[in-house]
């Protein structure tokens, strides 16, 4: 099953996207996400127009990262470790 281009199995916390150098906008390649515009470039993470990209989601707060960056990891190492205490949290909760 097939939803908007994104398979239900993809991991909804962490969406590839592209960020746009010349016009400045992060898009997503298949799903109709609006625009997200932004005042300055950022640093190039390839020597084309285009960078790769991350949303990342959840109910707490939203990020939008470029792949490589500084605040990319930040971001991946913050939520590995988030769902390290969950996991952590449903075992003790289990005792």
């Amino acid at each position: 099953m097939q939803q908007a281009g994104i398979g239900i199995t993809q991991d909804l916390k962490k969406l590839p996207m592209l960020f746009h150098h010349k016009s400045r906008h992060f898009s997503h390649s298949t799903v109709p996400y609006p625009r997200v515009e932004i005042a300055q470039d950022l640093p190039r993470q390839t020597t084309g127009d285009t960078s790769p990209a991350t949303l990342w989601t959840s109910f707490n707060w939203h990020a939008l990262t470029l792949d490589g960056s500084p605040e990319g990891e930040f971001e991946k190492l913050s939520r590995e470790s988030g769902e390290d205490w969950k996991e952590l949290l449903e075992t003790l909760s289990r005792t």
